[in-house]
């Protein structure tokens, strides 16, 4: 499966390590590092599947907008692409936040991050693939309808006749 994957993280290790462990679990995967929120949403019309986003993004540009912030914007314009919360923050309000505001998932950065991150990666991708196959399915009944009604009219027409 191919997807694209926008990584928001100004602590430009910690990006390098999501990069690194994300390549290595999936194939064809396309990683896009941001070091700001505002970096992000000007790439946005690159339609991510997935984005990964910090709380704290201002180590490198100190007006630089946080995560929450950023978070809102995202779902304005993108309101079906997951974003997880990955932070050092433990503090559950802004967990709390993150999540009211439309994350998909709020993860904190320790050990098992990385197992958490791909876990949420795939039910995320997973929803995004059930979603576009029950497209093409409304589809497709709307044709066979379409097709049935017309097959019922035309007996009737001949019926007539």
């Amino acid at each position: 499966m191919s997807f694209k994957i926008f990584v928001i993280d100004d602590d430009p290790v910690m990006s390098e390590m999501i990069q690194d462990f994300l390549r290595k679990r999936y194939d064809h995967v396309q990683i896009f590092l941001f070091g700001t929120g505002e970096e992000a949403m000007t790439e946005l019309y690159r339609k991510p599947e997935v984005i990964i986003l910090d709380y704290h993004l201002d180590s490198l540009e100190a007006n630089a907008t946080n995560g929450i912030i950023i978070l809102r914007r995202i779902k304005e314009l993108l309101p079906n692409v997951p974003v997880l919360f990955l932070s050092s923050h433990e503090n559950p309000d802004v967990a709390a936040d993150t999540i009211r505001y439309g994350a998909y998932d709020y993860i904190v950065k320790n050990e098992t991050a990385f197992q958490r991150m791909e876990i949420m990666i795939n039910n995320a991708t997973g929803h995004l693939s059930i979603k576009s196959k029950l497209k093409n399915q409304k589809a497709f009944n709307l044709v066979l309808i379409i097709l049935l009604t017309a097959m019922v009219l035309g007996f009737f027409i001949i019926m007539l006749l």
